[in-house]
């Protein structure tokens, strides 16, 4: 039987011609799961900046590239028109090129729902994989995020999954993502663990939390040992979406079941006349 292929899409990521690579989290996956990481086209990001005067590009010294107007890290990338087209681009890739599922790493779940009336293979949000997992590992949780507007944002996607009652708190820690995925190679490594270790222990002292959710897929959460210290079920965004494509994937591979194609699902071009 061969090996199940999953594409994890960073929506932050924008690159010349993406192209999949292995990813990170393969380390996290099932021996018979092949994860790649693909991030977004760069050259579609120029074009749309061409039309904005007030967007300047500025390529980085990893030849990433960011933009002012596009994308930011203390911005969610679902208010971005050009960042959003382009990550439904890569599902439709996705399921082009033989992949059983896909996920977008980026806990504001961009393009998830729309994807999923372009595409019949199953997409899985960070976001709504994390807070349905926190949901059965304890009756109430908190989540983590990196800065104060994510909170909103946070709170809207656990309204539109019907899960918002069985949170207890949303607490920042005004911590950038670089600053939280870069914890074993660059910045204060240990101030930057104390923060999130801060906010999580009031989030279950203070707030009567059972549970934790680590709100960024590039936290690297399960590699902090929180769990241990606060002594309640800590869910590792990135972690637990992998797993919960892994079980999709299964799902469509073995059975065809994936989301539903009446309602909102329904494919997309079709006439309604």
């Amino acid at each position: 039987m061969r090996n199940l292929k999953i594409l994890s899409i960073e929506p932050w990521s924008w690159v010349e011609n993406p192209q999949p690579a292995p990813s990170p989290i393969q380390k996290w996956a099932r021996p018979d799961v092949e994860v790649h990481v693909i991030g977004l086209d760069v050259n579609k990001g120029r074009a749309f900046n061409e039309l904005m005067s007030d967007s300047e590009w500025q390529e980085s010294s990893t030849t990433e590239y960011t933009a002012r107007g596009i994308y930011s890290d203390t911005f969610p990338p679902d208010t971005s028109l050009i960042a959003l087209n382009c990550t439904i681009e890569m599902m439709v890739y996705a399921e082009a090129h033989g992949y059983d599922a896909a996920f977008v790493s980026c806990f504001a779940d961009p393009g998830v729902r729309r994807g999923r009336s372009f595409v019949n293979i199953p997409l899985v949000g960070a976001c709504e994989a994390s807070l349905h997992l926190a949901s059965m590992l304890g009756h109430s949780f908190s989540i983590i995020v990196n800065f104060p507007i994510g909170i909103p944002v946070v709170l809207e996607k656990a309204r539109l999954h019907g899960i918002v009652d069985r949170i207890k708190s949303v607490r920042a820690v005004d911590m950038a993502t670089v600053e939280r995925s870069a914890y074993y190679t660059r910045g204060r490594p240990e101030e930057n663990r104390w923060r999130l270790l801060e906010e999580a222990r009031k989030a279950v002292e203070v707030d009567g939390a059972e549970a934790i959710v680590g709100g960024c897929t590039s936290g690297g959460w399960a590699e902090l040992g929180l769990q241990e210290e606060l002594g309640v079920p800590v869910v590792d965004a990135a972690v637990a979406t992998l797993k919960v494509a892994e079980m999709m994937a299964d799902l469509y591979h073995n059975f065809g079941t994936s989301h539903s194609r009446v309602g909102y699902y329904f494919p997309r071009g079709t006439f309604f006349g």
